[in-house]
């Protein structure tokens, strides 16, 4: 009986569903009149466009079918069926497009500056846009100098010309950059003191103290769209000078990213190897180096109860062949960061540690009067501890005060070299004029506060003030190390068109040795002063007027390196 009443109840349920279906068919064929629903249009927001605001339709639209199907024929007839509506259009007159003036924006330029003992500056760059997706770019500078300094009796004319190509391209998946750059230098070691032990004022004038540097370089930078191999950087540099010094330095820095339960870890690795060969030995040092620095970095960052924590630890291998010498390094890594944005400050701290190569590129790029014979060995920061806090007032002023702790092992000190002769003849940096390292382990305390105070298109103040002691182990003292480093800078719009720049900045005094005399020497800090004023002609014409050294203070930059008087330059820049 249950079954028959189960039957009955499907096949009733079956015919109505046919039914339905026939009277939906049905009403398709013979279209009945409907009516639509009364409705209510408000609007809500009138729209003002701008010419940003504009978009262009792709007229021809790209198919991803290969096939196309056959149209069927379609018959159909309109019928007009009344609308009852409330909505009525206000009359009202056409909106104007707002005219926003065009940017002008150039990838060129070139740049020419020209001033007493003959300085010049110049500068040229060009960018071109191969596609939408990548870029090539070239670019050239050039100073120099006369020389003419006060009191000094060689040669102290020099020229520095730099060239750089650089190719960039950005993918889905991949970004990418590669440069090639060329350098050449030439500078002359003129800072011999007044009067020399074994040479005369004839044999110093007579002695030709010019030297050349060649920096040749190529890099590449890939950025990576991939959970595990995130980038890497890669340097490949020979340097050499007119003494027939030769360096070779091959960077690698590969980093990955591994995810482990929803914990990022980074992994950066480091390749350094360094090779090179001091041909001239008249100081007695080893003529050929080489060290291979082989790093990672691994650490973790989390975040706990709202601080950033990045926890990890640095382990170096640091191999000198010619020596027969590996040793092995092991630094912490641990940074710490809390934002506190109801005040705008950030606070942070943390201890790092690394090792550092030292190469005769590096020390030529500090001191273009070093000697061509250095002893090169790593220094180890064995720790840097520091905290500090950083943030803003009112948007407008910038802060940042940090304090620091470091303890390096063979650190580098410049000190300057005695008198060097060769049968009776001298070099021309054996004239007490030249500069090379002695090493010692040093303990380095920091203090370093920085302002900055900006308001957009008007005028702006930086100010960076670094106070440092030292503590050496086997040396008298820090030698050419500085206590005090102070830098103003600041910028002020006259008008669109005219601004103004200047520079103040101060080097506290330093200790050097005086190897004649077998005593501390007392180099002099410094003040120097600097402004350039610019003048905008047209949109592509620009011009300048800079004053350098207004002081006109002789002060020595290194022991016995007097520099040129004040300095005035001229010029324009044309951008296309």
């Amino acid at each position: 009986m249950n079954q028959f009443i189960k039957n009955i109840t499907f096949s009733g349920i079956f015919i109505l569903s046919s039914i339905s279906v026939v009277a939906q068919e049905k009403s398709e064929k013979t279209k009945v009149n409907d009516t639509l629903s009364t409705e209510s249009v408000i609007v809500i927001k009138t729209f003002n466009p701008t010419i940003n605001d504009a978009f262009k339709i792709k007229l021809t639209p790209n198919f991803d079918e290969q096939e196309s199907t056959v149209k069927k024929s379609l018959d159909y007839k309109i019928d007009s069926v009344p609308v009852a509506s409330l909505f009525v259009p206000k009359k009202t007159k056409s909106v104007d497009v707002k005219k926003e003036k065009p940017i002008s924006q150039f990838s060129n330029y070139a740049k020419l500056l020209v001033g007493n003992y003959l300085n010049i500056n110049a500068e040229v760059f060009s960018a071109i846009e191969i596609d939408r997706d990548s870029q090539f770019s070239i670019s050239l500078d050039h100073l120099s100098s006369q020389g003419g300094i006060d009191d000094v009796l060689l040669e102290n004319n020099y020229h520095d010309t730099g060239l750089q190509l650089t190719y960039s391209k950005q993918t889905k998946n991949l970004d990418w950059s590669t440069d090639l750059e060329f350098q050449y230098q030439f500078y002359n070691w003129y800072g011999s003191p007044d009067t020399l032990v074994n040479f005369s004022d004839d044999q110093v004038a007579n002695t030709d103290v010019g030297h050349n540097f060649i920096d040749f370089n190529a890099g590449a930078q890939l950025y990576f769209d991939n959970n595990i191999f995130r980038s890497a950087k890669v340097r490949l540099r020979h340097f050499n000078d007119d003494f027939d010094s030769s360096e070779n330095n091959i960077i690698i820095k590969p980093e990955f990213n591994l995810s482990l339960d929803d914990i990022d870890v980074k992994i950066p690795l480091v390749l350094d190897y360094l090779s090179g060969t001091f041909t001239d030995n008249y100081l007695f040092f080893p003529e050929k180096y080489s060290v291979l620095n082989l790093g990672v970095s691994p650490s973790v960052a989390i975040n706990f109860q709202g601080v950033d924590v990045e926890v990890g630890l640095s382990g170096y291998i640091s191999a000198d062949s010619e020596n027969d010498e590996t040793r092995f390094f092991v630094y912490p890594n641990i940074t710490a960061n809390y934002e506190i944005p109801y005040y705008n400050i950030s606070v942070y701290g943390g201890v790092t540690g690394g090792l550092i190569q030292n190469t005769y590129h590096n020390a030529v790029t500090e001191n273009v009067y070093t000697s061509p014979e250095l002893i090169l060995t790593p220094t180890s920061q064995m720790f840097n501890i520091f905290a500090g806090a950083k943030g803003s007032l009112q948007g407008d002023l910038g802060y940042e005060a940090k304090a620091s702790f470091s303890i390096e092992k063979d650190k580098p000190l410049w000190i300057k070299n005695p008198e060097l002769q060769v049968e009776n003849s001298a070099i021309p940096y054996g004239l007490n004029n030249s500069f090379s390292y002695v090493y010692d382990d040093v303990a380095i305390g920091k203090i370093d506060l920085k302002l900055n105070y900006d308001v957009e298109n008007s005028y702006g103040v930086s100010l960076s003030t670094i106070f440092s002691a030292y503590g050496v182990d086997n040396q008298e003292e820090a030698w050419n190390l500085p206590s005090v480093k102070v830098n103003l800078q600041g910028n002020y719009f006259f008008t669109e068109k005219i601004k103004l720049t200047t520079g103040l900045f101060y080097i506290g005094s330093r200790n050097d040795i005086d190897q004649i005399n077998s005593r501390t020497v007392d180099v002099d800090g410094y003040f120097d002063a600097n402004i350039q004023l610019d003048y905008k002609i047209t949109d592509q014409w620009k011009a300048y007027l800079l004053g350098n050294n207004l002081t006109a203070s002789s002060y020595e930059q290194w022991q016995d390196y007097k520099v040129q008087s004040i300095q005035f330059l001229v010029g324009a820049k044309y951008q296309f």
